[in-house]
């Protein structure tokens, strides 16, 4: 047989490899994904939706965050709906600096805080040459993932904030699947975690984010009462600061929630069909 003939037939052959993995990956299955992504100290939270529709809260301390990105996306795929920031610090905003260069973003969402790193002053090059959307989030804020799909805004309390203390201006809120729902914390304090329960917020989910990579006095019992979580994840790494604590650790099974960790899995995988979320076992 001819070269170009071997050469067209292999050609044709990939074309045809190509076009069944997108219809293949573009067969739906009804469900929520949220993915924990192992980025070491830090945090990076991948959603999918039902229909496809993608959110990335965080983006860890380093650039892992897009090999961890590559593991649970389709190769073709070079955007992402949603981009948020839940607060300036380099070991959740570093990993999106290369996100940003890589992906197209359709929106940055962030607690409106200004960060004091040349990491944060990076992140805000990048973000002045790109078109996209920048919105500052606030209490009482919703964003729609989908039909069904929904995250409510319970912290910060006001746009335009300021505090010395980057992480007492947190972007926190609740992801919505029909009857199942996850509480997403950042970096939060004591002191958000009680203004929280003191609120009239609907912090009771199934799962929680654990506060701060479970550090000592992150998820206080008034808190965990309040959430009632039945699982916990905690996203840490290798660190200095003795995260996540065995004090919280206690307080979080004490409260009756399965613990979680990254640091001893690798990234955790959520699903959802919207009645409750499940495990799913790498």
């Amino acid at each position: 047989m001819p070269f170009w003939k071997k050469a067209m037939l292999v050609l044709l052959g990939t074309a045809a490899v190509f076009i069944w993995s997108v219809a293949l990956e573009g067969q739906r299955d009804g469900l929520l994904k949220v993915y924990f992504l192992d980025v070491g100290q830090g945090d990076a939270i991948f959603i999918e939706t039902p229909s496809g529709n993608q959110m990335l809260i965080d983006g860890g301390p380093t650039d892992m965050i897009l090999s961890r990105l590559g593991d649970v996306m389709p190769y073709y795929d070079t955007s992402i709906d949603i981009v948020a920031l839940t607060h300036p610090q380099d070991d959740h905003l570093t990993g999106l600096i290369p996100v940003l260069k890589k992906y197209d973003v359709e929106m940055f969402i962030h607690p409106g805080a200004v960060g004091t790193s040349a990491s944060y002053r990076e992140l805000e090059r990048v973000m002045g040459g790109l078109d996209m959307k920048n919105v500052e989030a606030a209490a009482g804020m919703r964003i729609h993932l989908d039909d069904e799909v929904y995250m409510d805004i319970y912290a910060p309390y006001e746009k335009g904030r300021e505090s010395d203390n980057l992480n007492e201006i947190m972007l926190i809120g609740k992801l919505h699947f029909r009857d199942a729902s996850l509480i997403l914390t950042g970096d939060a304090e004591k002191i958000d975690e009680i203004n929280l329960a003191s609120s009239n917020a609907d912090l009771e989910s199934d799962v929680l984010k654990v506060s701060h990579h479970g550090s000592k006095n992150s998820s206080t019992a008034l808190f965990l009462e309040r959430v009632s979580p039945q699982l916990a994840i905690i996203s840490s790494g290798v660190n200095r600061y003795g995260h996540p604590h065995a004090d919280a650790i206690e307080r979080l099974r004490a409260a009756g929630a399965e613990v979680r960790r990254t640091d001893q899995e690798g990234t955790i995988t959520l699903v959802s069909d919207g009645n409750a979320f499940l495990v799913v076992r790498q």
